[in-house]
């Protein structure tokens, strides 16, 4: 009933007025329609309802005097400023949070791309040293063994197949000569070493 009240008092644009005598003197009447012994047992929804549309201005209340209308409103009201200060207080606490998870993720961040960095360095360094150590190896292989001969065509002379495959697998020029410009082949061809003519001309 008291909806129904309120929205013809929006539709046709006038205001409420309710007196709490008024309603006082309703409740000591001790009329049939009336079950309230006093204002303390009006439905705290209907205050509530009062509390919330004369905010909306829809509603005038005319207080009386020790009014129990007025105390009921002032605890909505206190009670609704501290729930909006509980909520106001949640969402500074979830932003404090928020703002710590973003910050721990940029550490977070930052230290991966620092431990990336350092490993980007790190790999470059031992690509770099890998390089430095097979040239340094290659130097030494394709080096002369003696005035006469390299460490291949010296393997050759001795016929030792293992030793120059292994020499080949390093790197070594399989036709670099010696002192007397004979390449590996043609050593293992004046040794007739048939085993090795084979393996080298695998190469």
């Amino acid at each position: 009933m008291f909806m129904l009240l309120v929205k013809y008092s929006i539709e046709k644009k006038i205001k409420i007025i309710i007196n709490e005598k008024d309603i006082e003197k309703i409740i000591s009447g001790n009329l049939n329609f009336v079950n309230l012994k006093r204002i303390s047992e009006i439905n705290p929804e209907f205050i509530k309802l009062i509390y919330v549309y004369r905010n909306k201005n829809i509603i005038e209340v005319i207080f009386s005097e020790n009014s129990y209308i007025l105390k009921k409103i002032i605890e909505y009201f206190d009670n609704e400023k501290k729930e909006k200060e509980r909520i106001g207080k949640d969402l500074e606490n979830e932003k404090m949070k928020n703002k710590r998870v973003e910050k721990d993720f940029g550490n977070e961040k930052r230290e991966k791309e620092k431990i990336e960095n350092e490993n980007k360095l790190l790999r470059k360094k031992l690509k770099d040293e890998r390089k430095a150590l097979r040239n340094y190896i290659m130097n030494v292989i394709n080096s002369k063994r003696d005035d006469k001969d390299t460490y291949l065509t010296y393997e050759c002379q001795q016929g030792n197949i293992e030793e120059v495959k292994k020499l080949i697998h390093r790197g070594m020029d399989i036709n670099e000569k010696n002192k007397d410009g004979d390449t590996p082949l043609l050593i293992a061809c004046k040794n007739s070493n048939i085993e090795l003519v084979k393996c080298l001309l695998n190469y």
